[in-house]
């Protein structure tokens, strides 16, 4: 009988932000194992936001009862609950926080019984917002992956924190995915903490398709592109800034484009592509001339500096050149990028990479180093299974 492991995650599994999570699941389908992915709950307010495309395909999930994946090695499941944590009063209180699972319909306990993942060997966190499995699933090891510090998001209040202090205590390892979150996790008095830095799905990038994306015809070059969430965190005066002072680069944003579209419609320059499947990610990469991280250090210095950073990674992967903002883990990785931390070179350093002669495989050599495929069997080790 296969080994299982239920996966209590923030982002549902068809969601088009692929996080460690998703390669983590695959990397132990691959491994022989059963894998129920049970992602952050939706509620009737969510409902009310079913044009968003994200939230329609939750909804979707939820409705279908459960879908399969790799031949039925991977259950995706979207619980729905009448009210769940979001932060607004009564809503990100102690008691939404403990009692949410219990206001399931169907019950959530009851679904994950059903689907047989009530004993498995491996518990899996990376969202506080279904703790209550901790006390309520029979499992052999139990880990919560921190990948961001948590108390830099807007949304996360104080009974959110307590929440995340009392998983990780509870569970039988902490991971965090950068060095500056160390003191943090160790603040949160876990049994046993572990360094497990982000990787990427190396093959899904360098090896994905290279075809020219309709939307380029009409998007010249140079292409200057930025791929991922859209947020607080991005740094939307420094990019409307550059734009302005380079007419002829083309800036091309793929992801959320609610907060984007307000900022940078009037720029001619500017292109919102909206979200993209992960699959399609690579031909816009190919095309493109610069990838660039252009995060808010600092107004969001504690957030900022505990990235791990997913999508250098994924430039490098197709041997795209990077210009990003610099902060402590991105230093610490020595990669090739070219790091900023005066706002005003951000344009200069795009210049200088446009204009400066492209070594491809030299990026390529250094994402392949992070692929997931070498990364698991630490994982392995660390959980001692």
């Amino acid at each position: 009988m296969a080994k299982k492991i239920l996966m209590a995650t923030a982002n549902h599994w068809n969601s088009p932000f692929k996080v460690g999570s998703h390669e983590i699941a695959k990397a132990f389908i691959h491994d022989g194992w059963d894998v129920l992915y049970l992602s952050d709950p939706i509620s009737p307010f969510h409902k009310l936001k079913s044009k968003n495309e994200l939230i329609a395909d939750r909804i979707e999930i939820n409705k279908s009862g459960g879908k399969k994946y790799f031949d039925d090695k991977l259950i995706s499941y979207v619980p729905y609950s009448l009210f769940t944590p979001y932060p607004l009063p009564f809503f990100n209180s102690k008691f939404t926080y403990k009692n949410w699972n219990k206001y399931s319909l169907p019950n959530i306990s009851r679904k994950i019984k059903e689907f047989g993942f009530d004993k498995v060997d491996v518990l899996y966190f990376d969202s506080i917002y279904q703790s209550f499995l901790v006390n309520s699933i029979n499992f052999r090891k139990s880990v919560f992956r921190l990948a961001d510090n948590n108390s830099g998001f807007t949304r996360y209040g104080k009974n959110s924190m307590s929440v995340e202090k009392l998983l990780a205590g509870k569970v039988d390892l902490v991971l965090y995915t950068a060095r500056n979150l160390k003191e943090y996790v160790n603040n949160l008095s876990p049994q046993k903490a572990a360094y497990f830095p982000n990787g990427v799905n190396f093959d899904n990038f360098n090896k994905g398709s290279k075809s020219l994306p309709d939307e380029f015809n009409s998007i010249p070059s140079p292409r200057i592109l930025y791929v991922g969430a859209i947020h607080e965190w991005f740094d939307f005066d420094l990019v409307e800034k550059t734009a302005k002072e380079y007419p002829n680069y083309s800036f091309v944003l793929i992801g959320n484009k609610e907060s984007a579209a307000a900022r940078f419609s009037h720029l001619k320059n500017v292109y919102l592509l909206g979200i993209k499947k992960y699959t399609e990610l690579s031909k816009y990469i190919y095309n493109s001339d610069v990838g660039i991280i252009p995060f808010n250090k600092l107004k969001y210095p504690d957030l900022v500096n505990s990235i791990n950073p997913l999508k250098l990674y994924q430039y490098f992967a197709c041997g795209l050149p990077v210009v990003s903002v610099s902060w402590n883990e991105i230093e610490m990785l020595n990669s090739p990028a070219k790091l900023y931390s005066n706002p005003n070179h951000f344009g200069t350093l795009l210049k200088q990479t446009i204009e400066t002669e492209k070594n491809p495989e030299f990026l390529m050599e250094y994402a392949k180093q992070f692929d997931w495929k070498n990364k698991f069997q630490n994982l392995k080790s660390l959980l001692e299974i």
